[in-house]
């Protein structure tokens, strides 16, 4: 893998990080002179509803020799709305022949407390895909903080792209197998749970007009592979305020719901953000549906995590 400067091990320990150079955007296309020694980060800056002006990073790109083209995958904004960062690229440190980036990958294990586990998470490009979801066919791992370098728990991520349930989904489903690719998450990984869920920026289930359909489950229990006879929670949020309950969960007392008003709150408005940012990223144009899928939780402290998000795909 190629590594850049942020995750290393040294730089970390000496508080000095990579040094950006920031390039002023003046006109569209955005055309950068490049080195293959490099990589450029495009921000974008734009309005959103209850927040103002964010900005926000639309793209990573390794240089080109000569010249590197940026604004291919973002939607068209005026120019003064653009930002380019250019940094440089960290020499690998493959320390024992893996092809694994080891001192970059210990300089990452490092940014999370010493007693926190690590959630090492697998994400491929064959998930989600029209007619065929892949949900759960690949293996995902948790490092917990004595078991050294997290280097084996990231390869062991890696190796789960050709787990056999995985190759045969692939080959039943015709997916060439040489173009599926793994890339892993981190994330800390919270034990006693109070509550997981599943939102989607739209209410596919129900059908309800600019609703945000949320479903969530009791303690540890999945929403992707509940435990025999759970029922979830299923919650209908406005973008704009208030809620209506379509169903409770049969593992709390009757009246009770798993999440307060003050995480729903807090949810609509992480939904929001991440949906308008999506929206931006993907182009999509005002007639077209979009949605997004995103994975939360409230850990054993009542706090909202986002765990990831992704495009919803909508049934033909």
């Amino acid at each position: 893998p190629i590594a850049a400067d942020p995750p290393c091990a040294e730089q970390r320990a000496n508080g000095n990080g990579p040094t950006p150079i920031t390039i002023t955007v003046t006109e569209l296309p955005i055309v950068v002179d490049s080195t293959t020694e490099e990589y450029f980060v495009l921000y974008a800056r734009r309005e959103v509803n209850g927040a103002g002006e964010i900005e926000t990073p639309v793209s990573v790109t390794l240089g080109a020799a000569g010249a590197t083209r940026l604004a291919e995958h973002v939607a068209a904004l005026p120019a003064e709305r653009y930002r380019v960062e250019r940094y440089r690229i960290a020499k690998p440190a493959d320390i024992d022949g893996d092809c694994l980036d080891d001192e970059c990958a210990h300089g990452l294990q490092q940014s999370f407390p010493s007693d926190t586990p690590i959630r090492c998470r697998s994400s491929t490009n064959n998930e989600d895909l029209p007619g065929f979801s892949g949900a759960g066919l690949y293996d995902s791992r948790t490092q917990h903080p004595d078991e050294g370098h997290i280097a084996k728990c990231v390869k062991q991520v890696y190796a789960g792209l050709w787990n056999f349930r995985a190759f045969a989904e692939r080959d039943f489903h015709r997916i060439d197998h040489l173009a599926a690719a793994m890339a892993v998450l981190m994330h800390p990984n919270y034990a006693d749970e109070r509550a997981n869920g599943v939102a989607v920026t739209a209410d596919p289930l129900y059908g309800n007009a600019a609703t945000y359909y949320i479903n969530t489950q009791v303690g540890e229990n999945l929403v992707t592979n509940p435990q025999a006879l759970s029922a979830p929670e299923e919650i209908l949020l406005h973008p704009n305020g208030g809620y209506r309950v379509a169903a409770t969960s049969n593992q709390t007392s009757p009246g009770e719901l798993i999440m307060s008003d003050e995480q729903l709150t807090q949810l609509r408005e992480y939904l929001s953000r991440i949906h308008e940012t999506f929206t931006m990223l993907h182009q999509v144009a005002p007639a077209d549906r979009f949605a997004m899928e995103v994975e939360f939780k409230i850990t054993s402290s009542g706090a909202l995590i986002i765990k990831q998000a992704r495009p919803w795909l909508f049934g033909n």
